[in-house]
Parts: structure tokens; sequence; C-alpha cells
């Protein structure tokens, strides 16, 4: 997949926005932590239909905070964001800016969904509750026939529902249903391996040289 896809971004930089998450500009810079593999039209990316993922962290350096943005429409990943100095709460206004500026042709911002794990439920009370959006992911029994959906937000890493995930995403990259440009994203994937018990881990914290600064390797990108 590396050999096939992994590819420059075509764009890097910043995304300028204001305190309620309303995006104002992306700012050509080289190395920024907004990588994007589509071209910008009119100074915003164009209007369609798109997904983001996130996997929220402290902001300590540790590991990065990621974003991932994908067309829903043609299964390409266009964008990601990875910064391993932001906090949660700081980080909750860009992430909300990123999905509004990944709207469609309604201009209603792109469809989110975050790990809820650990810092995930600070940044998710600020993206619903403080900034009030709601084109969010709401938990929903995946064990069940009618697959109800909960009026919790967020994804919850249980070892099934990591399992289950890890093992849809794989199957996804195999049949070329989902593709993904970010060299080092793929690269992660190598990381995860089935244990004893039948669950899926990532390998375990590991030198990495992350651009973000990061000092670990935990598969963030991935999840």
């Amino acid at each position: 997949l590396k050999q096939e896809f992994a590819r420059p971004p075509l764009w890097e930089g910043d995304l300028e926005y204001d305190g309620q998450g309303k995006p104002v500009s992306f700012v050509a810079r080289p190395g920024g932590p907004v990588r994007l593999w589509i071209n910008l039209r009119d100074g915003m990316p164009p209007p369609g239909a798109y997904g983001v993922g996130g996997d929220i962290s402290e902001g300590t350096g540790a590991t990065p905070s990621c974003l991932s943005v994908v067309s829903r429409e043609t299964g390409i990943k266009v964008c990601e964001y990875a910064n391993a100095h932001i906090g949660p709460i700081d980080l909750a206004p860009l992430a909300v800016a990123l999905c509004r500026a990944f709207r469609d042709t309604s201009e209603e911002g792109a469809a989110f969904c975050w790990e809820m794990q650990g810092p995930g439920k600070k940044f998710g009370d600020r993206v619903v509750n403080q900034l009030g959006y709601r084109n969010i992911y709401y938990n929903q029994r995946e064990d069940k026939l009618t697959k109800k959906v909960t009026d919790t937000y967020g994804w919850y890493p249980s070892p099934d529902n990591k399992r289950s995930i890890l093992q849809e995403y794989r199957n996804a990259l195999t049949k070329r249903e989902f593709i993904n440009y970010s060299e080092q994203a793929l690269e992660e994937c190598l990381d995860f391996s089935y244990q004893t018990d039948g669950s899926i881990e990532h390998g375990g914290a590991m030198a990495t040289n992350d651009p973000t600064g990061a000092r670990v390797n935990h598969g963030d990108r991935v999840i």
C-alpha cells in the first residue's frame, strides 16, 4: 500500500479559525500540521460529503492528537492533522473549524467521530456543549439486530469495538475502498497485531521520528 499510494501532501500549513470554531482561512506553511491531498478552491476545500475521525491526546508531547478527513464519495483520505503539543480544550475549536471547512453543498459540516477515552471526554464536552457542533457520531449497539442509536456521543474503544473497527479498516484498505496517501499513517498500521486473547493492540511505545514532535508512536493516526 505504501508503494502504491504513499505520496507527499499537495498542501501543508495551518487553519486559522475563531474562538467559536468558524474557519477563517488556510495559510500555507511548509511542515504545517494540516496536510491536504486535495486542491483548495477559493481558499477552501471543494464542497462534498466528508467524514472526520479524531484520536485525542493530552497535548504534552508524548503522542499527537490526530484528525483524519475522508471523502465519503470516493473513500480517499484528503486531509490529516497531527499535533503533539495542543491540549484537548484548545483542539476542540480547531477540530470544529476543520469539520465546518469540509462542508457539503448545503453548507453542513463534515460528520465527526472521535475516541472518547481519556482526554476525548473533555474534548467532546467542548465540541458538543460549548461549540454546539452536532453532526457527530452517536454510539450504537453494533451487537444488536436493531443497531439502536443511543444519546451517547463518541466512539468507545472496548476490546470488541477496537477489534471490529480495525478489521473493517484493514479490509477497506485491502480492497482499496479506503485510499490513504499518508505514508506515516500506513506505516503505523504495521505496528498493530493480534494478542493471545484475540484482541488487537498496538505493539507498544516505541521511538519515533514523528514530525509533530511526539516522543512515542501509539498508532494514533490509525485510530
